[in-house]
């Protein structure tokens, strides 16, 4: 007796068979052919796996309509070949619910550890990069998640309610609540960085809030953009943000005062990256990247106030459109923009190579020691050696626009906007 004219002989004894095997074992076992989806699709088996993954809390978030039946075509890129198969019927309504663990949006990547939210759900999902399990999912006490880090065992979450959420990154617990009670009118967060033990965040009332995550207290509130802020970037106790109101200010963590504006933009900042305390660069929507050569003088105590005594600007002139991303390392700029360009400069303003492989918006940037990855609107990732000139490979796998983009020494993540958003890991190194 084969395998087939067991499983055939009987529903009993196949689903006897089938509860043995764990969430991925019984979807490679349904992946085998259409006869086995069919016996692999059954709720019973699936009801169990969620049981035992205590996902049975989250059964709201199944949409069975949202799941229709899936048509089988090709893309450009794909074999042509002939099918008999017309179309695969919807999983079942517990199979959905694992599936869609695997399927929705992400914000933020540490270590081996994935955390994602999205904005249709207040769910935040903690995943294992190694096997892609869930390890766990708990709803957010946010009213509505704008961003979120991992701090060492904890997950900071900010939120359209003005308020920052700490909780244990292994039960979900609420750990602590930063909200300023002055806020009356709850002003939202629109975007926060992590710098050693502070949560610096922005505010829609464009100012800047310093919290202590050690302390569990306010340290400073920066006040000095007119307009909407943009993005930030922070090295030791200094913190640069641009704004649309097309200014890159400077600010001492530690006393919580203004050094500088550095004014010189015509059009919003949309990118910013400050290198040490001697240099940042800038980017914007007037197509100009500037290189800020600094001078400070620092205390010697760290509570003492840091001091300007020049500042120069070198404009880097190739980009024919907006600069929407740009980053630093060693002796080398990488920037990014609307014209599907991707520019290498050195630190001295030299243009060195001027890439082209991208179409549309060019919207993330990673550079590192070995490698420059670029990622944007045309939903290819290209990886270059960026010293030399030349691109090294194209990655066309990732099925949607890109909203996030990370990089790791052997992998590349991504996270999609579009409505059927997923999470996309590239083992590449």
């Amino acid at each position: 007796m084969n395998i087939n004219d067991l499983f055939y002989k009987s529903d009993l004894i196949t689903e006897k068979i089938l509860s043995f095997l764990d969430d991925k074992s019984l979807a490679y076992f349904g992946s085998c052919c259409t006869e086995w989806r069919l016996k692999a699709n059954d709720n019973k088996l699936w009801f169990k796996l969620c049981q035992l993954k205590g996902f049975l809390d989250y059964e709201y978030l199944i949409d069975t309509m949202a799941h229709p039946s899936i048509p089988l075509k090709t893309t450009t890129t794909s074999p042509v070949f002939t099918s008999r198969i017309s179309s695969l019927s919807a999983h079942c309504k517990w199979r959905q619910l694992i599936k869609d663990g695997y399927q929705r949006s992400i914000q933020i990547i540490l270590g081996s550890i994935i955390v994602s939210t999205s904005d249709d759900e207040n769910l935040i999902k903690i995943w294992s990069i190694e096997d892609l399990d869930m390890i766990n999912c708990f709803k957010s006490k946010n009213d509505s998640i704008t961003c979120l880090k991992i701090y060492g065992e904890y997950i900071v979450a900010a939120g359209d309610d003005g308020m920052i959420k700490i909780y244990d990154l292994i039960n979900g617990d609420l750990h602590h609540t930063f909200s300023n009670n002055s806020n009356s009118n709850r002003d939202g967060i629109t975007k926060f960085i992590i710098n050693d033990d502070k949560i610096i965040a922005v505010y829609t009332d464009k100012s800047i809030k310093a919290w202590c995550l050690k302390k569990f207290k306010l340290l400073a509130i920066l006040r000095g953009h007119t307009d909407e802020i943009e993005c930030l970037s922070c090295f030791e106790n200094i913190l640069i943000s641009g704004s649309w109101d097309k200014n890159v200010t400077l600010w001492d963590l530690n006393n919580g005062t203004k050094l500088a504006d550095l004014t010189g933009h015509t059009e919003v900042i949309n990118c910013l990256k400050i290198k040490d305390y001697s240099c940042l660069v800038s980017g914007s929507a007037d197509s100009i990247v500037k290189i800020w050569n600094l001078s400070i003088s620092k205390g010697l105590n760290k509570k003492d106030r840091l001091m300007i005594n020049s500042i120069d600007c070198v404009d880097l002139k190739g980009h024919n459109s907006d600069v929407y991303c740009l980053d630093v390392f060693d002796n080398y700029i990488a920037s990014g923009g609307a014209d599907s360009l991707v520019i290498i400069w050195n630190l001295n303003g030299d243009l060195l190579y001027r890439l082209s492989g991208h179409l549309g918006i060019v919207r993330f940037i990673h550079i590192d020691r070995y490698k420059l990855v670029t990622g944007g609107d045309a939903k290819r990732i290209l990886v270059w050696d960026y010293k030399n000139g030349k691109l090294m490979n194209t990655l066309h796998r990732n099925p949607n626009k890109i909203f996030f983009m990370n990089v790791s020494d052997t992998k590349i993540i991504t996270a999609s906007p579009e409505t059927e958003s997923n999470i996309t890991m590239i083992c590449y190194w």
